[in-house]
């Protein structure tokens, strides 16, 4: 393999950094005991460094699910609320029709029990609004 061909290849695996990789050779290491000693060590730190990133890869993927949970139960939450506000809405829309009308014939015909029942019904509909509306 030529010198072009290796180095091509070292930077499809490393990518960028191929300049800080430098060649090995095993002759290097040959009946070199101090060598293979801090080949040895380095590799206890590249495995120790290893480790420890697998560890905060496991600790930071459980925090992504439990935000994701949390995510999820806050768009329930919210499609709820969505829900309770807009049934509030109607009801007291409702409410304020039948009132105003409601007064509107009452003070037409002040005798009339119609005027009456629209704006207690009114009344009646905006106090359900109220207690039915989102907390919080």
């Amino acid at each position: 393999m030529s010198d072009d061909t290796i180095d091509q290849a070292k930077r499809t695996i490393i990518g960028e950094y191929v300049e800080w990789v430098t060649r090995f050779d095993v002759n290097d290491y040959v009946r070199n005991k101090p060598m293979i000693e801090k080949l040895y060590e380095e590799k206890q730190l590249a495995f120790a460094t290893s480790m420890q990133l697998e560890e905060k890869a496991k600790k930071l993927e459980e925090r992504i699910h439990s935000l994701e949970l949390e995510n999820q139960r806050q768009k329930i939450e919210l499609y709820q609320n969505k829900q309770k506000t807009t049934t509030v809405f109607i009801l007291s829309l409702l409410a304020t029709i039948l009132v105003g009308i409601g007064v509107n014939i009452t003070t037409s015909m002040p005798y009339g029990w119609t005027g009456w029942i629209m704006i207690t019904t009114g009344c009646i509909l905006e106090i359900i609004a109220f207690f039915i509306r989102p907390k919080g």
